[in-house]
């Protein structure tokens, strides 16, 4: 939930990518596919309950990183696990009236990346205000979670996905996996693939790939050293 990545190639695939960075003891290898009220929604679950990624048959997606603008406060009990707001997200009709209409009080600061079909949105969440932006979907983007990551480190960061992408011609799924694999800033604790004593490490990539007829869900467990892929047709169910 710690370092992702949206970026959009020539071809107008939409790709997502997120490197987990977690305890551990909560790595999981399985995907779930499930019905929500309007689509049938795809992710790896989490342990306590929701999900950090997900995915759906009518070529949404949503991300979520912990924190919002700085470093919190963790004050539990919340009411709800931030995983499980996210998987609300696909009851609503648009990005735009999910986050608009959901009640938040209770539930500790995020950031959610979110894609309705239509509009790419940046979701905040500070414990007192709800911040939304509709991104520039050509631009390329990336974000380090604030809770792991100080501001300075969050730029050096960035500025090293951006030294790193390929040419624009060159993006692509595959290349964006690279990307977020050989990121090295010279310390283990803080490079795209982290390692905190094995306290906090990155313990999954996944990335949802949105084409004009299809989404793809990939999600590698670097724990196990399994791998799963899962999509859908647009409009037809399961690929």
């Amino acid at each position: 939930m710690c370092t992702v990545s949206v970026v959009k190639t020539p071809d107008g695939d939409l790709i997502l990518t997120s490197n987990r960075d977690e305890s551990p003891s909560r790595s999981v290898n399985k995907v779930i596919v499930e019905d929500s009220e309007y689509q049938q929604i795809m992710y790896p679950g989490d342990t306590a309950g929701g999900s950090w990624i997900i995915a759906s048959d009518r070529g949404w997606f949503i991300c979520v990183l912990n924190g919002a603008f700085k470093k919190h406060s963790h004050n539990p009990p919340y009411k709800k696990s931030r995983g499980i707001i996210a998987k609300e997200f696909f009851l609503y009709k648009s990005a735009f009236q999910f986050f608009q209409d959901i009640d938040l009080e209770g539930i500790e600061p995020f950031t959610f990346i979110a894609y309705d079909g239509d509009k790419l949105y940046e979701l905040r969440w500070d414990e007192a205000v709800k911040h939304v932006s509709v991104l520039d979907e050509v631009a390329p983007h990336v974000w380090s979670s604030c809770t792991l990551y100080e501001p300075e480190m969050q730029e050096r960061r960035k500025q090293l996905f951006h030294d790193l992408l390929p040419s624009r011609l060159a993006l692509s799924g595959a290349s964006l996996i690279e990307v977020h694999t050989s990121g090295k800033i010279g310390d283990p604790e803080q490079d795209f693939i982290m390692n905190r004593a094995d306290r906090v490490a990155t313990i999954s990539m996944s990335q949802i790939v949105v084409s004009s007829d299809k989404i793809t869900l990939f999600f590698h467990d670097l724990i196990e050293g399994t791998e799963v892929i899962k999509g859908y047709n647009l409009d037809q169910g399961q690929a």
